[in-house]
């Protein structure tokens, strides 16, 4: 998708990577049927934008939450 492609550019030139990585973790917290796009997204960001970074984070936050309720 092209708005991938322009939130992949946001993200690792300009910094946003906080507030993205803030409304990927919302957006999967409330709507469970996002996750497909949102992996999509994320992916774009690795593989063709050589940013795993925020995939990460993500990853991290998501291990870290289901440790602590579990």
């Amino acid at each position: 998708m092209r708005i991938f492609k322009v939130l992949s550019l946001a993200i690792k030139h300009q910094q946003h990577g906080l507030g993205a990585q803030t409304a990927i973790v919302q957006n999967l917290q409330y709507y469970e049927h996002l996750s497909e796009p949102m992996a999509e997204l994320l992916q774009i960001l690795t593989e063709q934008y050589d940013y795993p970074q925020l995939t990460d984070e993500i990853l991290r936050y998501d291990n870290l939450d289901h440790l602590e309720s579990g």
